[in-house]
């Protein structure tokens, strides 16, 4: 598992360099979605040669302390092509409960900022695209 090669900080604030070349190298061998999950954090979300990677979606289930996370939809349409759509709950004491539109976002906003410069833009109501 190419995944298991790479240790990372659970508690990671941003991407490193390590998480962004084995999801480009991944890419590079075909893929046409990478979804990483090993962190408790959201981080950000981009565009590598037309293909979104989403580095992490935050801890979805955890009886720690409650915490942001993002649930990811992704539909397919009749041409094959893939749209993105996050949801943005709060988890803890092995619960979860979806944020208001309000707070869900304020979660959006942030989380696009973040990822301004790698080619992914997340709308205010949790859209995902690719920057052209």
């Amino acid at each position: 598992d190419l995944g298991d090669d790479v240790i990372r900080d659970e508690d990671l604030e941003k991407t490193d360099a390590s998480q962004q070349l084995v999801a480009h190298d991944v890419i590079d061998s075909g893929a046409n979605l990478v979804i990483e999950c090993n962190t408790n954090k959201i981080l950000p979300i981009e565009y590598y040669n037309g293909v979104p990677i989403f580095y992490s979606l935050g801890t979805m289930l955890s009886e720690a302390e409650p915490d942001t996370a993002l649930a990811l939809i992704v539909s397919v349409d009749e041409k094959d092509a893939l749209s993105f759509r996050l949801k943005a709950f709060t988890s803890g004491n092995s619960s979860l409960t979806a944020l208001d539109e309000t707070k869900a976002s304020k979660i959006f906003n942030e989380l696009n900022k973040a990822s301004k410069d790698t080619f992914a833009t997340i709308t205010e109501d949790g859209a995902v695209l690719k920057i052209q």
